[in-house]
């Protein structure tokens, strides 16, 4: 808006990079998010009855991989499209959205598609984590058909003890 009154840039950045900024607090939230839920969730399995192999907590390659996502959509839908604003006129832009104009039919089909994709991608993710928390529900009211009374539950090694891996040539012949 800055440009289209006749302000020249100046030395400041774009201010759509401290909006782009923004963009990545979801994923600092969810990280949070994460790190609070864990333990409820490791209380919720350690309470199933029988043995429990699963294991719970934050995997470095995965939190790896979601914070370079999040950096990338922080540069890809926010600094681009403020470096790109930077290098055109806006006045043009201003003109086309001005009262009595129409957006095309393009643009509104591409805004349409994309609202519709948000939304379809939403209930998807939703109904995987509503039917994710019922499938824990439900587990926690099977019977195993075990007595596990008195049963420990241990895990050995059997490849620092020297026994081969299952597959190997040892075993064959």
């Amino acid at each position: 808006m800055r440009r289209a009154l006749g302000a020249g840039a100046g030395p400041h950045h774009p201010p759509d990079a401290d909006e782009s900024l923004l963009l990545a607090g979801p994923a600092a939230a969810g990280l949070a998010l994460a790190s609070w839920l864990i333990p409820i969730l490791k209380s919720v399995l350690t309470d199933l009855r029988g043995p429990n192999h699963v294991v719970v907590g934050l995997d470095s390659s995965v939190l790896a991989f979601s914070l370079t996502a999040s950096l990338l959509t922080v540069l890809l839908f926010g600094f681009a499209p403020a470096v790109w604003a930077a290098r055109r006129d806006v006045a043009d832009g201003l003109k086309a959205g001005a009262k009595g104009s129409t957006p095309s039919r393009a643009h509104t089909l591409a805004k349409n598609s994309l609202v519709a994709a948000q939304t379809a991608l939403s209930i998807v993710l939703l109904a995987g984590a509503g039917l994710f928390l019922r499938t824990l529900a439900e587990l926690r009211s099977i019977d195993l058909g075990l007595q596990l009374d008195n049963v420990v539950l241990m895990r050995t090694n059997g490849r620092r003890a020297g026994l081969p891996r299952e597959g190997d040539d040892a075993m064959r012949g």
